[in-house]
């Protein structure tokens, strides 16, 4: 994604302050009294002009793009030209020229020369903190916030900050939380208020709620919006308000844009996050102006924000619902610890165990992207809400596909089924609602189908046997042979009659397809459907398996049921399937 300043605008930016630099190096050691005497309005002058001097010699390093061909905006924030498109995520920043950095070395130096004379100021405080931790140099950084003097809650947030850019997500999430409850309130509410972050009808049913209704909400949307549960800490909510302390730190100084830092660009900040890089544009004709500048962003951000029905009823979300886009989104984000972020394809499967369920959670990695030898996390998080987690299962393995179970309460749950591979280079990621069986332990049910590996070899003749075996997608080749697992429940006691069926029939709606099969205008798809007969004595936990033979199928979404019938009583499993 990429942001654009028109020329006409960054003219009008291009305002320059000569001041020299406030260094250590470059200044007499005042004495004792000169010290007491210094005034803290020119120590502060000083520093804002060493402050803006860097930024325009930044601002005369960067690197030259041409005028784009005028390409229209996808949105237009302020002054600013906001740009979607996967053009963006192949921009790499050029590595910065030694003069930059150590111009940023002097600065970092006359801002801790400034702050040892004026420990109290924020100003001060924000931008020695965030040229530290712009120089990866992040224990410094923490070092300067825990010398802060300033407000209370901005030295903590400062700090929150440092530890949320270092990558200790679940210290900066705690350090933000003393931060929102040390602030003044109409600060707090600011933070927190979300309705920046939404669109449309997410936005209407958050206007529409009371504030208790909002903060609840909210509480929801944050533990959703959470990329990976694997991992400790909230990231996602962590670089909202890290968004918000630079925002603040950004106000009243000199930006790598030119601009002035206004309403605008902090709603470009908080939506979208810091900028990664710059490029002046050299216009198509002659101008005699400030050349206009575009900002790229972090590449490959996604959409981790739910949908306002989602956490209204997160039980709602169904598998494969929940995509993580990456254009025409309000907000993006990538996490720091991956380069990309990508839905996962998976099965998965509940088995119920007494008054609790079996979860088996299998996934698959894309071959053409994830090398056999990979080193792969994988993890299962079921949670029945923001305050309660379930179970957590984590594991380590190599090659394309993980296997992954959790015995929980039999409670509806939202799961999280994650990934992730070569220590984060990439993430996958599913998540969605998983409702829990239903009947009685006297009722019969069955549980659902699970697709395996390995057809024609020994059928499973436990779940145990069946998980090793799982499949790691729902998707089915043509023509194929599949092993399937499932378990009956609740068989009377006496020996009886049992009676199966097996249908596998395309997804789309019957009456579409038999008009177009009448019209001619698509073949007959081919169905399978079976029928046999079983005697089985009554027991808690019965298993079935058998090799499904698919018949040449059409691309397409297909449902596998399979029905059981004893007695009085039916139950009825389903699987969704893709034919590729």
């Amino acid at each position: 994604m990429l942001v654009s300043l028109s020329g006409a605008v960054a003219v009008v930016a291009a305002i320059q302050l000569v001041v020299p630099y406030l260094a250590e190096a470059q200044m007499p050691q005042p004495s004792r009294t000169a010290l007491q005497r210094s005034d803290s309005g020119a120590i502060l002058r000083v520093a804002r002009g060493a402050q803006a001097k860097f930024e325009r010699i930044r601002f005369n390093n960067l690197p030259w793009a041409w005028e784009g061909g005028g390409r229209e905006c996808d949105e237009i924030i302020g002054r600013f030209c906001i740009t979607h498109g996967d053009s963006d995520d192949k921009w790499k920043p050029p590595p910065e020229p030694p003069r930059v950095t150590s111009e940023r070395d002097a600065l970092i130096s006359a801002l801790e020369a400034a702050a040892l004379r004026l420990p109290g100021d924020n100003w001060v405080a924000g931008q020695r903190v965030r040229y530290l931790v712009e120089a990866d140099r992040h224990a410094e950084a923490l070092a300067a916030a825990g010398a802060c003097r300033a407000d209370q809650w901005w030295c903590t947030s400062l700090a929150a900050l440092v530890e949320h850019r270092r990558g200790r997500f679940h210290e900066a999430d705690s350090l933000f939380e003393v931060a929102l409850a040390e602030m003044p309130e109409k600060e707090s509410l600011r933070w927190s208020d979300l309705r920046i972050l939404l669109t449309g009808e997410d936005l209407r049913i958050f206007k529409r709620s009371t504030p208790e209704r909002q903060d609840s909400l909210a509480s929801r949307l944050w533990w959703l919006a959470d990329p990976l549960w694997m991992r400790p800490g909230n990231d996602r909510r962590t670089e909202h308000y890290a968004r918000h302390v630079m925002d603040r730190i950004y106000k009243d100084a000199r930006t790598p844009e030119g601009a002035s830092w206004a309403s605008d660009l902090g709603e470009i900040l908080i939506r979208y996050g810091p900028m990664t890089g710059w490029e002046r544009v050299r216009a198509n004709t002659s101008s005699m102006g400030r050349p206009g500048v575009v900002g790229h962003f972090m590449p490959n951000g996604r959409e981790f924000l739910p949908e306002a029905r989602w956490f209204e009823n997160p039980g709602a979300i169904v598998p494969g619902e929940w995509m993580l886009k990456s254009d025409g989104t309000k907000t993006e984000y990538l996490p720091s610890y991956v380069s990309s972020f990508h839905s996962l394809e998976h099965q998965i499967a509940v088995f119920r165990r007494g008054d609790s369920a079996l979860v088996v959670a299998a996934f698959q990695l894309p071959a053409d992207s994830t090398p056999q030898s990979a080193t792969v996390e994988g993890a299962l998080v079921l949670a029945s809400d923001e305050r309660t987690t379930l179970a957590t299962r984590r594991e380590s393995s190599r090659g394309l596909r993980g296997v992954l179970n959790a015995t929980v309460a039999a409670i509806p749950a939202v799961v999280s089924i994650e990934a992730l591979v070569d220590s984060g280079k990439r993430a996958y990621r599913a998540r969605f609602g998983l409702p829990m069986p239903g009947g009685g332990a006297s009722s019969l049910s069955l549980s659902d189908v699970l697709l395996l590996e390995g057809a024609g070899g020994i059928k499973a003749r436990s779940l145990e046997e069946a998980m090793i075996r799982a499949r790691g997608t729902t998707a089915v080749k043509s023509g194929e042979r599949v092993p399937l697992y499932w378990e009956v429940y609740g068989l009377k006691a006496q020996e009886e009659s049992l009676q199966v069926e097996l249908a596998l029939e395309p997804v789309d709606h019957k009456w579409m397809r038999r008009t177009a099969e009448r019209l001619r205008l698509r073949a007959p798809t081919p169905s399978v459907r079976l029928r046999w007969g079983d005697r089985s004595k009554g027991q808690d936990i019965v298993s079935h398996a058998l090799d499904l033979e698919l018949p040449k199928l059409p691309r397409g979404r297909y449902v596998l049921r399979i029905i059981m019938r004893q007695g009085e009583e039916q139950a009825v499993a389903e699987r969704r399937l893709v034919a590729r």
